[in-house]
């Protein structure tokens, strides 16, 4: 509990593991599989885990020298010497040491309170050579790998003698400290990683490894694995199984590229090669080149015994190879994203297989028959009621891959929806001969899933109403627009997938992201039942389909030819767009495309918690503040007609409006105005006053202010000018929390609420010319100072490709 208490909070929880011995012991193993590599802190990280990363040196010697003596001898006196422990992995100290740590741990005095190496659960991290750089060194090793030392045959030789530059010097200091590390700590490591070539060498700490839980297994590029590296890879795992059976099945990785498909212009023995050309190898011979790339990987799984998470997409024919030979009682996690299977004739097997894999929680495959899990669905007599034949209680997580097959979908839906909290559908596109698969009745939402919580669809469905998803917490759905859709033909069956979304009752909701045609069918009454949304996410490119789901016809128009004030205006939906939101958790708000100009500042009276607001206008140009299309128009509230520009001589007077009052308590600490913005200088600085006076962050992509009046007029210093304007009205001007809520009285009043936060960081790709510099009081500033800047609080500009800061805030 106090873990989960203090983890977001980083000075305490550095407080409590550096300085809480207790704390440490019990919260360190909680936090984090490797303290050493995670990155607690952004600001002087090097210096602290350089730090821990003496800790740990200095907790091996000396848990080394109380083996060596006794646990109740530290006495420096005594036969153990550090410079010899450290000679036996080939290091030695950088003379002279500095680091009071390691200068006890040589000499045996003040050994650290906490033995560091006991919570260093994985091999080291090639991101903390840098770290390494100024405490240890390597030593040169005779070429001979066998020495009478053991430990010596964890070294590898090879890599001294190929590379002597100072990267790779660091990376063999790297490989041989892990190497150290896993022969002081064996019983705590719980993953390590080598290459099949090196097996041996890690052979004899099979044994010695009772919580090993990960192994990632390396190849080289060449075509065959020589079989007594195999063998002793299978040995390892063979006989770490055997010395712990009681331990759960290792879970084998295979993520490095070496094991991608085999191909022959770069894979000629050992060596790169592009003269061999594979362009007269058929479909089959590519095929079978790929299988037998891929059949040591099938027998490490093997030799798993009971693996518990395979990756099939790089292995063709490995239901033929070994659907008899692997026990899937243990698999929890199976990814088989191979397109060809169905092709090739592979479906039925990996049918049958899969209806071996009853303790499966996560399944990620790609199917390419809309009848792939019909094996899975029972149908009724009159065909019309599917109800579940064989469902799998343990699955969680389901993800399909598919062209256009979405009665694999559907059976899918039916057989695992009671228990799958995460569902994930893409569709590649469909095919060209096959549009009938196009089934325009799938609708997402549609189907009972009582226990989800992530939905993530992307393809060519309707939109359900979600009905039957009471625990849903996050929606992300991307919808395309159908090629052969006719937005004019009303007989079309396609018009179903432009039809307006039902309104989504959903309490659970955290974050709705929706994109292409999903962002324009959504409902927006919808957020009115959405109470717990955190993330809002609204995002489309298009524009066809907008006057046919009758939610911008009018205006969308008057964004994309704003010469025409006289359309016909297409029917509106009355009561769709309300002037006031009621989102008290929602921290983000993007909408891009055609959802941004229906976008209002007055909703964010009812987003207290609102931290981070974008909006991006793409093609279409968009005015601030927004207004609607017509007076007679239901979708905006009435704004007054186009403000002129106002120049810098002008008295703005307070910003405010008579009846306006600034949110004072507003999180939002950032904007972004993206695409072409047409904004009078009063119109900003109103904004920047009453509806963001906390921002921190302000960034503006294109402005559109007319033809102005001077000359040497320019964007960014008409953007920074509206800045200064709106914080001098914030310093001479605070709204007071008094009874009648109206009242402006001076900031020095005592019944003012001070402002939270500065502007800081002001951002657009406006340059600014030397006059404008003198005229503003802006200096230049290098990039190298950025974070000096932003550590001291001081307010920074970044215009174009330089940075700029106050003159009195310059360094």
């Amino acid at each position: 509990m106090i873990v989960a208490r203090v983890k977001s909070d980083r000075k305490a929880l550095h407080t409590l593991l550096f300085i809480s011995r207790f704390f440490f012991m019990a919260a360190a193993p909680l936090l984090y599989a490797n303290f050493l590599c995670a990155h607690l802190f952004k600001k002087n990280e090097q210096k602290r885990q350089s730090k821990l990363l003496e800790l740990l040196i200095a907790s091996a010697i000396h848990s080394q020298r109380r083996l060596s003596h006794g646990e109740a001898s530290n006495s420096p006196n005594g036969a153990f010497s550090a410079t010899q422990f450290l000679e036996g992995f080939g290091l030695q100290l950088v003379e002279p040491v500095t680091s009071s740590l390691l200068q006890d741990a040589i000499m045996g005095t003040l050994p650290t309170t906490i033995d560091y190496g006991l919570y260093l659960k994985t091999q080291l991290s090639i991101s903390i050579d840098s770290h390494i750089q100024g405490l240890l060194t390597a030593l040169d090793l005779p070429i001979d790998e066998q020495q009478p030392a053991p430990v010596f045959e964890l070294i590898d030789v090879w890599d001294e003698q190929e590379h002597r530059d100072c990267l790779c010097e660091r990376h063999g200091v790297h490989r041989r400290l892990s190497i150290l590390f896993l022969q002081c700590y064996p019983e705590h490591i719980t993953s390590i990683e080598f290459c099949v070539c090196k097996a041996h060498q890690f052979l004899q700490l099979a044994d010695k490894l009772p919580s090993l839980a990960e192994l990632t297994v390396r190849r080289r590029p060449a075509f065959y694995i020589p079989e007594s590296h195999l063998q002793n890879t299978i040995a390892f795992i063979f006989k770490n199984r055997t010395a712990f059976p009681k331990k759960r099945p290792l879970q084998l990785r295979f993520t490095s590229w070496e094991w991608q498909s085999w191909h022959p212009s770069y894979h000629v023995g050992d060596f790169y090669d592009d003269s061999w050309e594979d362009d007269h190898l058929t479909g089959q011979e590519r095929r079978e080149l790929d299988r037998q790339y891929q059949l040591p990987r099938v027998a490490l799984y093997k030799a798993a015994g009971h693996p518990v998470e395979m990756d099939l997409s790089l292995c063709p024919d490995f239901y033929q190879d070994a659907i008899d030979d692997i026990e899937v009682d243990a698999l929890e996690r199976l990814v088989d994203l191979n397109r060809s299977r169905f092709e090739f004739g592979e479906d039925p097997e990996r049918q049958a297989f899969l209806q071996r894999c009853q303790r499966l929680k996560a399944l990620e495959i790609y199917v390419d028959h809309p009848e792939f899990f019909s094996w899975a669905v029972n149908w009724n007599q009159s065909g019309t009621t599917p109800q579940p034949e064989t469902p799998f209680n343990k699955l969680r997580e389901l993800t399909l891959h598919t062209c256009g097959r979405y009665g694999a979908l559907e059976d899918a839906m039916t057989a695992f929806g009671r228990t799958v909290d995460t569902v994930c559908f893409y569709d590649h596109g469909a095919h060209e001969n096959d549009q009938e698969e196009l089934s325009i009745h799938v609708r997402v939402g549609s189907w009972n899933l009582p226990s989800v919580r992530v939905i993530d669809i992307s393809g060519y469905c309707g939109l359900g109403d979600f009905s039957e998803c009471p625990l849903l917490e996050k929606l992300k759905v991307r919808l395309f627009q159908p090629s052969n859709l006719d937005p004019t033909d009303e007989d079309d069956e396609s018009q179903d997938l432009i039809a307006v979304a039902p309104v989504w009752n959903l309490p659970c909701l955290k974050t709705l992201e929706l994109y292409g045609m999903a962002a324009l069918l959504f409902d927006y009454n919808t957020l009115g039942l959405v109470p717990r949304l955190e993330s809002l996410h609204l995002t489309s490119d298009l524009h066809v389909p907008v006057d046919m789901t009758q939610r911008l016809p009018h205006y969308n128009q008057r964004l994309a030819f704003p010469e025409s004030h006289d359309m016909p205006t297409s029917p509106i939906v009355e009561h769709v767009w309300k002037k006031q939101w009621n989102l008290p958790r929602l921290q983000s708000l993007i909408l891009e495309g055609p959802p941004s100009s229906v976008f209002c500042f007055c909703w964010l009276t009812g987003c207290p918690m609102l931290n981070t607001l974008l909006l991006d206008t793409r093609q279409a140009r968009q005015r601030l503040p927004l207004l609607s299309s017509s007076k007679s128009s239901a979708i905006l509230p009435e704004i007054p007609p186009h403000d002129r520009t106002h120049t810098f001589d002008e008295d703005l007077g307070s910003g405010l409006c008579p009846e306006a009052k600034p949110l004072l308590c507003s999180n939002l600490e950032t904007l972004t105005l993206k695409g072409n913005w047409e904004m009078s200088q009063e119109a900003l600085v109103r904004a920047l006053v009453i509806y963001v006076p906390n921002l921190s962050k302000l960034q503006v992509e294109r402005l559109i202010l007319g033809p102005p009046k001077n000359k040497s007029f320019r964007h960014a210093s008409w953007l920074i000018h509206a800045v200064f304007r709106a914080e001098d009205i914030m310093k001479s001007w605070r709204h007071c929390d008094e009874s009648d809520g109206s009242a402006l009285k001076p900031m020095s009043s005592p019944e003012c609420v001070p402002k939270r936060n500065k502007l800081l960081w002001i951002e657009s790709p406006y340059s600014l010319g030397s006059d404008d510099l003198d005229d503003l009081g802006l200096t230049c500033a290098m990039m190298e100072m950025l974070e000096r800047y932003k550590a001291g609080s001081k307010q920074v500009f970044l215009m174009g490709d330089k940075l700029y800061v106050r003159k009195e805030d310059a360094f």
